[in-house]
């Protein structure tokens, strides 16, 4: 038997769905320094970035649209006091497409 009949392939669309009922929503406790903030994803400012083009895949905009952007991207304010992505580029530009229209990020002084 080779090893490729061991190998399930799946995807997180794949998996059950979690019922409202069984969601619970304890609150974790928030990092010193650090804050969670909700933005409009179009005044979100993009760092440099080792991604020359925003190119969306289609799995990934498939995703956004069903489930949302799971994770807050990361970031800081400027001195302008503009939310400045560092992590999490294609996520803040795959939300609007998807129908998240503010981004999560998780802002600091680091």
């Amino acid at each position: 038997m080779s090893i490729a009949e061991h190998i399930a392939v799946t995807h997180l669309t794949d998996q059950p769905q979690p019922q409202p009922e069984d969601i619970t929503t304890e609150a974790a406790p928030a990092a010193a320094g650090v804050d969670l903030v909700h933005v409009p994803a179009a005044d979100v400012v993009i760092e440099d970035n080792v991604r020359t083009a925003g190119d969306l895949d289609p799995a990934f905009l498939a995703s956004v649209k069903r489930h949302g952007v799971l994770l807050p991207t990361i970031g800081y304010r400027n001195a302008s006091g503009a939310v400045v992505v560092r992590d999490g580029q294609m996520r803040v530009l795959a939300g609007p497409r998807g129908g998240c229209h503010r981004a999560r990020v998780r802002h600091g002084t680091w």
